[in-house]
């Protein structure tokens, strides 16, 4: 191969409750075609059988590290792990997911070829019975400027906020990545706090990850759409006080999209009565961004402070625009 496979990658897998997944997730890992690896899983006081399946599978292979704590989250497993890996480079798996055998690879391939400190693939779906094609995947890539990539990370989505389907030098984290207290949104901030970091971000445009599709999970359905939406304006505000001037913009903005989005949601009753988020929320989001307003366009501003005194006209109008001009 034309590149160096010598650098150890680091993949730590948070485990709470997982004794149904957690095994093909390891299995997943350990088969990566780039063998040089450690994986470190982190069983945050679980109460069923996952510490004896990933036992069963360390005993098997010495390159699965083992690390037990009382229940403390995601992001504090995270932690937890990462302060003990060995790797110049590091990743993240849940450990209810899979990945691709060639995702390593690719990755280590990209950060090196073209000399940067982050690297990322695609996320898809996966409902743990659909076969996957361990052939090695046809893909481009693509470099972006860190401004560029924290545009597409916070207005686009065409960076995803994940931390599991990116590659990172080591050296980009601390545990200010991973606040304790966030339990919705903490990949976003966490990469957010990343690509300030660095001057370039590349985008491989291959289906690495498997993202499993279930009931429970602490991203979906485990959490109800109110107290979700209220952590991800803890986020989005804890984000304005540390962001560097030169992303302010694109962040306010993000804010601002994510209220229009609970607010929409709400009118349109996709909420249940107890889970709308109330227009006195939806006022006091905006309102906490008074001192980032007067960085964004006029037309932007007018429409929040529109959208704050008047939502449900507000919602009423965005829909006959809609039906209008979109339709």
């Amino acid at each position: 191969m034309e590149y160096k496979l010598e650098p150890l990658i680091s993949v730590v897998v948070p485990v709470f409750n997982l004794e149904s997944y957690i095994a093909d997730c390891m299995r997943s890992i350990l088969a990566q075609r780039y063998q040089n690896i450690e994986l470190i899983v982190v069983d945050d006081g679980s109460q069923d059988a996952s510490f004896l399946e990933i036992s069963e599978i360390a005993d098997t292979d010495a390159r699965v590290r083992i690390i037990r704590q009382n229940n403390a989250g995601v992001a504090a497993a995270r932690w937890r792990g990462l302060s003990a890996a060995t790797g110049e480079y590091v990743t993240f798996v849940d450990g209810d997911d899979y990945v691709h055998p060639m995702m390593y690879e690719i990755l280590m391939r990209e950060l090196q070829r073209n000399k940067v400190q982050v690297v990322g693939c695609n996320m898809v779906e996966w409902d743990g019975l659909q076969k996957i094609d361990d052939n090695i995947p046809e893909y481009s890539s693509v470099v972006m400027a860190a401004h560029a990539a924290m545009e597409k990370l916070m207005l686009s989505g065409v960076v995803d906020p994940s931390l599991c389907t990116k590659l990172f030098h080591r050296d980009l984290f601390s545990q200010k990545e991973f606040p304790v207290g966030i339990t919705n949104n903490e990949d976003l901030y966490a990469v957010f706090r990343v690509i300030q970091k660095v001057p370039y971000y590349v985008k491989a445009s291959f289906n690495g990850y498997y993202y499993r599709i279930r009931k429970g999970s602490a991203s979906r359905g485990g959490i109800q759409r109110r107290v979700a939406a209220e952590q991800q304006f803890l986020v989005r505000k804890k984000m304005l006080k540390e962001v560097l001037p030169q992303y302010r913009n694109i962040v306010s903005c993000s804010y601002f999209l994510m209220i229009k989005y609970h607010l929409i949601f709400s009118m349109k009753d996709k909420y249940s009565a107890n889970e709308r988020i109330s227009s006195t929320q939806i006022r006091e989001a905006i309102f906490s961004m008074e001192d980032y307003l007067r960085e964004l366009p006029k037309k932007t501003i007018i429409e929040m402070m529109f959208l704050a005194f008047f939502p449900k006209v507000y919602y009423v109008i965005r829909c006959a625009f809609y039906n209008l001009f979109v339709k």
